[in-house]
């Protein structure tokens, strides 16, 4: 049976709950390099890292699955309405739909 609980994704980045989803991504783009399995090709923990980081970004690196995985991970409404007023702002200042 799968283990049922939540993975802290964002500590898994190693950024804020707060944090934009472009310092998201950028965080995700040097975690990658860093633990790029070639690099590392006979440590199995650097590998399973690569794979949580990447699984991490699938999350949170989507408004539509930050979301729902904010309604699950934490039950703060004020958190998820800060979240979403953010990224909005983010997209509008750089003219992202």
């Amino acid at each position: 049976m799968e283990d049922m609980t939540i993975k802290n994704y964002y500590k898994v980045l190693g950024v804020k709950r707060t944090a934009s989803t472009a310092a998201i991504k950028d965080r995700f783009k040097k975690l990658i390099k860093i633990l790029d399995p070639n690099k590392h090709p006979n440590n199995p923990k650097v590998h399973e890292k690569y794979r949580e980081v990447i699984e991490a970004y699938k999350v949170l690196g989507n408004l539509e699955t930050r979301l729902e995985y904010a309604q699950l991970f934490h039950t703060n409404k004020s958190f998820q309405d800060r979240l979403a007023v953010r990224d909005y702002e983010y997209r509008k200042a750089n003219k992202i739909k």
